[in-house]
């Protein structure tokens, strides 16, 4: 009687065995499943933020330095402005020069009164 059940317990042991490690199998697969999908998430989540950190520093970094050109760009207008008007265009040098123009002017006006044309008319030259 052991003898005639016996393939029969075997084929069913062996059947029962199968289905329980076959379930453990899928639900080891899944928690693994789970588990890289979770690292997977976290990480994409982490370089998402660090994208947004970066995006930010390089906004933030980028309208300082276009206000350090802006200010560099309004010293030197400053600055060549005043070296003109030192040492290029000097006042006291162009005061001079007009000064001694007015002073030519009036002599020459003085000896053409006298010497040659006599006194100017307004309106006749």
């Amino acid at each position: 009687d052991a003898s005639k059940n016996y393939e029969k317990e075997t084929s069913a042991a062996t059947l029962i065995q199968r289905v329980i490690r076959g379930g453990r199998s899928r639900t080891s697969l899944l928690k693994k499943n789970y588990a890289a999908n979770e690292i997977q998430r976290v990480f994409r989540g982490f370089l998402g933020r660090v994208k947004s950190s970066n995006s930010l520093h390089n906004k933030s970094n980028n309208r300082q330095l276009s206000l350090f050109h802006y200010l560099s760009i309004q010293i030197q207008k400053s600055f060549r402005g005043y070296y003109s008007r030192k040492y290029k265009h000097c006042q006291a040098a162009r005061k001079k020069y007009c000064r001694t123009l007015l002073e030519e002017g009036e002599k020459n006006q003085k000896y053409d009164e006298t010497v040659q044309f006599g006194p100017r008319r307004a309106g006749k030259l």
